[in-house]
């Protein structure tokens, strides 16, 4: 399994879940909002999700970037600045 899907493992298995989005190399950013919204396949170098318009769509590791928690950089802030 690949460092990027084994990252994208960690975030997806969370209890709790929180929402997280795959920065994929080409700058798309999907969210994935919701713990079953998300998939891997077996072999462990695939992921599949679920878009908006209800169809899935299958991603090779190598087109996913970096993942990040939902909300991001401003996120944090908002919460130091609490």
């Amino acid at each position: 399994m690949s460092k990027i899907i084994q990252q994208v493992d960690a975030l997806h298995q969370a209890a709790p879940f929180r929402p997280f989005a795959l920065v994929l190399t080409d700058g798309r950013r999907i969210v994935i909002a919701r713990q079953e919204h998300l998939g891997k396949f077996p072999n462990g170098d695939r992921v599949f999700y679920s878009t908006p318009e209800d169809t899935t769509e299958v991603l090779d590791a190598a087109q996913i970037a970096r993942v990040e928690p939902e909300g991001g950089a401003g996120e944090a802030k908002r919460r130091r600045a609490s």
